[in-house]
């Protein structure tokens, strides 16, 4: 079988490329887009150079690709589809121009601890779901332009203690449920920092007034705090 492939002259994978191929170390330095299952459960999959060129990936495109750990940085990232990343075991996650994402796509990643989406706006249904794999170490995550959060976009996060959204129009709540149910944001002891301006607005706001209602501290101002 497959196991070592020479791609570092590859500018795009196919889609269904190397789909359950039990490739090792890949070079992507050069890959601009991978389409759908490009990589799908690649299970022995991890990542050399840098990835720093890719746009572009499909759904499923590293899907259950087990290989991929530790931190990856996709500084030219624009669109991922659904699934794509699905119980990939990295720990950190950056994709600073990514504003839009895609629904489950970070279904089962247990292990992710940190998430670094500055120009994202808007969170899919189910973006960071739970289906067998919980996620229990991320506690923070800041989400700086983020104006919608789909209900279950972070139902991964069982442990959420901090959920920062810093911009400056009230985030639209897709449901209750976009928080985990369980989590200390839910539970009582965890805040939602938001700009001083618009913590009322929060207060009455479409499904963020069941989750004030149920925990009258949620809401906490930005400025002053270790997040402003």
């Amino acid at each position: 079988s497959l196991k070592a492939i020479d791609l570092s002259k590859v500018t795009a994978v196919g889609s269904n490329a190397f789909y359950r191929v039990p490739l090792g170390a890949v070079d992507l330095s050069n890959v601009v887009t991978i389409g759908d299952n490009g990589f799908r459960e690649a299970k022995g999959l991890s990542l050399i150079g840098d990835t720093s060129k890719i746009k572009t990936l499909g759904s499923m495109a590293f899907d259950n690709c087990h290989g991929i750990e530790g931190e990856v940085y996709f500084p030219s990232l624009t669109s991922f589809g659904t699934f794509c990343f699905r119980g990939c075991k990295f720990t950190k996650f950056s994709a600073p121009i990514l504003t839009n994402t895609s629904n489950s796509a970070f279904t089962n990643c247990g292990n992710l601890e940190s998430v670094d989406l500055p120009a994202c706006t808007s969170l899919a249904s189910y973006l960071f779901a739970e289906n067998g794999t919980k996620n229990t170490v991320m506690k923070k995550l800041s989400l700086p332009s983020c104006t919608n959060l789909s209900n279950y976009s972070l139902n991964l996060f069982m442990n959420l203690e901090v959920l920062v959204l810093a911009a400056n129009s009230v985030c639209t709540l897709g449901g209750v449920d976009a928080i985990r149910n369980v989590s200390p944001i839910r539970t009582g002891t965890g805040h939602v920092y938001v700009p001083a301006a618009l913590i009322e607005s929060y207060k009455t706001a479409t499904n963020w007034s069941t989750l004030y209602a149920a925990n009258p501290d949620i809401f906490q101002p930005i400025e002053g705090s270790e997040y402003e």
